[in-house]
């Protein structure tokens, strides 16, 4: 699993989220939540990634794995 990958399911499961549920809120299918956590597809572009992370109110450096961990992270 990559680094997005990791801190996306972070931040759903932090949410009480299913991976359903995630992918209805982000606005994409469920199987690209579970390819992106995964890590069998890569992340979207940044632009994307931006817009993912604002709407999951993480820092866009932390869901790209550059930034500092949370304290719900451990």
């Amino acid at each position: 699993m990559d680094e997005f990958g990791l801190r996306l399911k972070l931040a759903r499961v932090y949410m009480g989220m299913s991976q359903t549920e995630m992918a209805e809120y982000l606005g994409v299918s469920l199987k690209m939540i579970y390819r992106w956590e995964s890590g069998e597809r890569d992340p979207p572009n940044t632009l994307r990634v931006r817009e993912i992370a604002e709407k999951l109110q993480v820092p866009f450096e932390w869901l790209c794995g550059l930034g500092p961990t949370f304290s719900w992270e451990k």
